[in-house]
């Protein structure tokens, strides 16, 4: 029974067919689910380009890959609401979080407001992953505004066997 349970959890941290279970970032979730983050090389530039703002996830390794994401907007008086909407990417790799998800984790905004990955398979990033990203009126009212994105892969260990790994980019500020 155990090992049965053992390969279910398994599988499930391999295969995130809907996207992440999340709306809302929790290291405590993350780390239960997949273990502790690591240090996978990316980072995420914003620009402004109004009247909306481009992310575009980056590593210096232009065919690494990855597996999956979440990515919102909240202001630094109100985490729990997700900012803007996205407005912009490709619907074949990504989509909105499930609103199931969002309630769930008692987060508010509209449904646009939330990224994640719309099945599991290697995304290479290329020169850029891109999103486009347009704040709400008033958003800027609440603050400065942050972006919180996580990225999730299957990288190999000392063994060469794939395992679950994640990296939280932190610091990543949207310009006013």
């Amino acid at each position: 029974m155990n090992l049965l349970l053992s390969l279910g959890i398994f599988a499930s941290v391999f295969a995130l067919p809907d996207g992440s279970p999340l709306c809302n970032f929790n290291v405590a979730a993350m780390e239960k689910g997949m273990g502790p983050p690591s240090p996978l090389g990316y980072s995420v530039h914003v620009s402004k380009v109004d009247p909306f703002y481009n992310i575009q996830l980056v590593h210096s390794d232009t065919s690494a890959t990855y597996q999956g994401v979440l990515m919102y907007v909240t202001s630094s008086t109100n985490p729990k609401s997700h900012l803007g909407n996205f407005t912009a990417f490709d619907t074949s790799k990504f989509k909105n979080v499930s609103p199931k998800y969002c309630v769930k984790d008692g987060v508010h905004g509209i449904d646009t407001a939330t990224i994640t990955h719309s099945n599991p398979s290697d995304y290479v990033v290329g020169t850029g992953t891109n999103f486009t990203w347009t704040p709400n009126a008033g958003d800027f009212d609440n603050g400065d505004l942050d972006v919180t994105f996580v990225v999730a892969d299957l990288t190999p260990d000392n063994a060469n066997i794939k395992v679950s790994t994640w990296q939280q980019i932190l610091d990543i500020k949207i310009p006013k």
